[in-house]
């Protein structure tokens, strides 16, 4: 299963690095100073090239499972882009006096990397969720985008064997980008555990954004969205599984912010 998975491989520094874009310091992440269409742009250039590129998301509950895990902290901040997904992360780099320009929303932003795999002709793979999550993701997908080639899916619950298969699979098919939304750390985990044995793609950890995609999970209001309330609308949501992260996890994060910017 997934939660058996621990961390083994690792990630290295990236060999031909994307175009050099800035980054500030949030909390020990070094996270990318990129707009939404930077960051489209750096995708592109990723797939064109053909070349192993790890994408990341970063927000206050990454930085608060990379605060406890090492292991976790470097694999985020050895991807060739680690992107700002979370109001709060955007917030403290204000505080900072770092700043990020923009706040990238996956479950948004998940639409130009879509455009952008049609449009190049690449093959994707979608990896996670729970049984049929990725195959219902697949069929709403082809129905929205038309041209784009899905090579395959699979759910995110993984044996050893599973996990195998997978990797077998995703160089069968020759993938050229691989999302993996298994939710942090488990996807960071079975990527550095597989890495080198992938062929070469654009990794994209997804989160549950396959979930949204399947049509499995409402989006967020765009006013919530934009108001930094997103925490709000998917702990209403899940109230049993999130409570933790969100309440205790967001004052861990406020807190060691308010020290580093007293230490100022």
């Amino acid at each position: 299963m997934q939660h058996a998975l621990q961390w083994q491989g690792r990630i290295p520094a990236p060999s031909i690095p994307l175009e050099t874009e800035p980054t500030v310091t949030i909390d020990g992440l070094s996270v990318s100073c990129l707009t939404r269409d930077e960051l489209t742009a750096q995708l592109k250039t990723s797939l064109r090239r053909r070349t192993t590129s790890l994408f990341c998301y970063a927000n206050v509950h990454a930085a608060n499972v990379a605060h406890d895990d090492p292991d976790f902290l470097n694999v985020l901040n050895r991807s060739d882009v680690l992107y700002c997904d979370g109001m709060g992360l955007r917030y403290a780099g204000i505080l900072l006096r770092r700043n990020i320009p923009q706040r990238i929303a996956l479950t948004d932003w998940v639409d130009d990397v879509m455009s952008c795999a049609e449009q190049l002709r690449v093959r994707v793979y979608l990896l996670g969720g729970a049984e049929g999550v990725a195959d219902a993701a697949a069929q709403r997908l082809r129905m929205r985008y038309p041209r784009l080639r899905i090579a395959g899916w699979h759910h995110g619950y993984l044996t050893d064997e599973s996990s195998a298969h997978i990797v077998r699979e995703v160089n069968r098919l020759n993938v050229d980008l691989l999302i993996v939304g298994m939710g942090m750390p488990l996807q960071e985990r079975w990527i550095a555990r597989v890495f080198d044995q992938l062929p070469p793609a654009t990794i994209l950890t997804a989160g549950s954004c396959l979930e949204y995609l399947s049509g499995n999970r409402s989006r967020c209001p765009m006013w919530m969205s934009r108001s930094g309330l997103e925490w709000l609308f998917r702990l209403l949501q899940e109230p049993r599984r999130l409570w933790r992260r969100y309440l205790i996890g967001n004052p861990r994060f406020l807190f060691r912010i308010l020290l580093e910017r007293l230490s100022l």
